[in-house]
């Protein structure tokens, strides 16, 4: 689960260190990481960064 200003306390989790949950986060870090090297990943970003900038 995402921190974001809305969630309890009481729902925020610990970040896995191992097992399952920490293996497919690092996998989609992984995913990520490699996606944003990409055209389609770097337009995004920027896209998203310009929007950011405009609110």
């Amino acid at each position: 689960m995402a921190w974001t200003v809305e969630t309890p306390t009481e729902e925020l989790e610990d970040f896995p260190t191992c097992g399952f949950r920490a293996r497919r986060w690092l996998r989609f870090e992984r995913d990520l990481q490699s996606w944003l090297e990409t055209p389609e990943g770097q337009f995004a970003a920027w896209e998203a960064a310009r929007d950011a900038a405009c609110e």
